[in-house]
């Protein structure tokens, strides 16, 4: 299995976000596979056993969640969630090798071996998390600031402040709203 190093650093983050603002989106093993496939092109296709071991997931996400939010208000990261990430990410031995489908651009990947596939999936995801958080995590990383939304996202500018364009236009609206009603609720960011 070769799990690429670019897209590698969203999976922690993309598992970190099924939980916002009090919606879990990992109830159910029927939830676990949905996310596994949402996922997919990131993480290879995991055999449906793997979406039976939801616990396993959410552990992994609420150490990656706190390392996050750690991150993002510039607290010192908890050496619990450090040890448990680390855990995960060493539970499955690999090795890394440069891949050539584009001479001009070549990339680092991880090959894993084809063994337990949930346990892959957790390294996977684990490796994410280590790969972001020993990066330049902290100038990139932000937690959305729209109204209900606070999920957390690369940001590819230092000014950004929203996920999405969906989240600027709900952030926009809501102050627009609140300017309205002779109340300013939602600053500007």
């Amino acid at each position: 299995m070769i799990f690429r190093y670019r897209m590698a650093v969203e999976a922690a983050i993309s598992l970190a976000n099924t939980l916002s603002e009090g919606s879990d989106l990992l109830r159910t093993p029927a939830d676990m596979a949905e996310w596994l496939e949402s996922e997919s092109r990131v993480l290879g296709q995991a055999p449906p056993e793997v979406a039976l071991r939801v616990s396993e997931f959410r552990m992994l996400r609420d150490a990656v969640r706190g390392l996050l939010e750690a991150v993002v208000s510039r607290r010192t990261l908890q050496a619990e969630a450090v040890a448990f990430v680390n855990r995960a990410s060493a539970s499955l031995p690999a090795h890394i090798e440069l891949d050539l489908a584009d001479p001009a651009q070549p990339r680092v990947v991880d090959v894993l071996p084809a063994v337990n596939p949930a346990a892959r999936v957790l390294a996977q995801i684990a490796r994410s998390a280590i790969r972001l958080l020993g990066s330049d995590a902290a100038d990139v990383l932000r937690v959305c600031a729209a109204p209900r939304c606070g999920r957390f996202f690369k940001a590819a500018r230092p000014d950004r402040v929203w996920c999405s364009l969906a989240c600027g236009n709900r952030a926009r609206v809501a102050r627009h709203a609140a300017r309205s009603q002779g109340r300013e609720r939602w600053p500007r960011p």
